[in-house]
């Protein structure tokens, strides 16, 4: 499943996910409960888990914006992390990680 997550110190986070879709019958799953949490290297979850938001009218589109404070207050500059995403929708379960590190926006 796409998705995509970028960290920028004293940034905002946009966590998303991009075309969720039924294995089964690859339909897309507009209806889903999609949540995101941080974990750290040995597996602390450092960030609770929070809900993304259908986009309305894609095709199976879920985002959540989360708070530059929030995050600051949790990560630390250069370290890796993983979130771990998962959705539910009619009784199927998904579950998905994307690793990623918390470092300072570069201008070019």
């Amino acid at each position: 499943m796409p998705s995509n997550i970028k960290v920028k110190k004293n940034n905002d986070i946009v966590a998303e996910i991009i075309g969720l879709k039924n294995a089964v019958s690859l339909a897309f799953m507009n209806t889903a409960t999609v949540s995101v949490l941080f974990t750290d290297t040995a597996g602390a979850t450092v960030l609770t888990s929070q809900t993304l938001s259908y986009v309305a009218a894609s095709d199976g589109d879920y985002r959540v914006t989360i708070d530059k404070a929030a995050v600051s207050a949790v990560l630390t500059l250069g370290e890796r992390y993983t979130a771990i995403f998962t959705s539910v929708d009619g009784g199927i379960d998904g579950s998905w990680e994307d690793d990623f590190a918390y470092v300072s926006r570069k201008t070019k």
